[in-house]
């Protein structure tokens, strides 16, 4: 049974009851039934036909109905039974009725969810895309650390030399002639810059050598 029986019937094939009353819909029929006089029914269900189940298959097409209402004889029955149609039918209505529109809201959220999605860099027109990267500023550069001047490089050396030096005259438990003469050599440097940074290297380079040997020495004597 479909929707069908919920609706109303054309104009002109409304049921016209023998005593005079027009019914539209199925549900008339059933509430017409309640109250019907026997003169009235017997008029239309008899053991040759029954005009209400020709109505229903006729003008609803509800064979199936039709064929149950058509071995019914009392007003309760085909009452009962058409109330029983007409409530299963409404709640499957009903229940296409909330399908439709809840497919409906997922086709307006899909929508809206597309409208809202961020554009993908392959959608961007060739141009636009050149134009995005002309504005982009460019990125960042990692700092360099600070490069040292040579002076700052001397004075770094030159206080690795005096650290050596102050260690060689603490382990010999005074000062050393090579070792003194090697710092007044690396003060003199200091306040003398007329010399290329290459030769001040160069002789800083040695005396370190030297001063190294001198500790090996040292240690070995001792």
């Amino acid at each position: 049974m479909g929707e069908n029986i919920l609706r109303n019937a054309p104009q002109e094939q409304c049921f016209r009851l023998a005593n005079g009353r027009v019914l539209k819909n199925l549900h008339e029929l059933a509430n017409a039934l309640v109250s019907m006089d026997e003169r009235t029914f017997s008029h239309h269900v008899t053991p040759a036909r029954n005009d209400f189940s020709n109505w229903i298959a006729g003008v609803f097409g509800e064979e199936e109905l039709a064929r149950q209402i058509r071995g019914l004889r009392s007003r309760e029955e085909i009452s009962r039974k058409l109330g029983e149609a007409l409530k299963e039918a409404g709640k499957r209505y009903l229940a296409q009725k909330i399908e439709r529109k809840r497919q409906e809201q997922k086709k307006v959220y899909a929508v809206q969810k597309a409208q809202k999605a961020p554009v993908q860099l392959s959608e961007v027109p060739h141009g636009e895309q050149k134009k995005d990267a002309a504005e982009q500023p460019p990125a960042r550069q990692e700092e360099e650390p600070a490069r040292q001047s040579p002076a700052q490089k001397d004075a770094a050396i030159g206080e690795k030399l005096e650290a050596l030096f102050r260690k060689v005259n603490e382990e010999k438990g005074g000062p050393s002639p090579g070792i003194e003469e090697g710092a007044k050599h690396l003060e003199w440097l200091k306040h003398h810059r007329f010399f290329s940074a290459d030769f001040i290297y160069g002789f800083l380079a040695g005396l370190l050598l030297t001063v190294i040997g001198v500790l090996l020495y040292a240690k070995l004597i001792a």
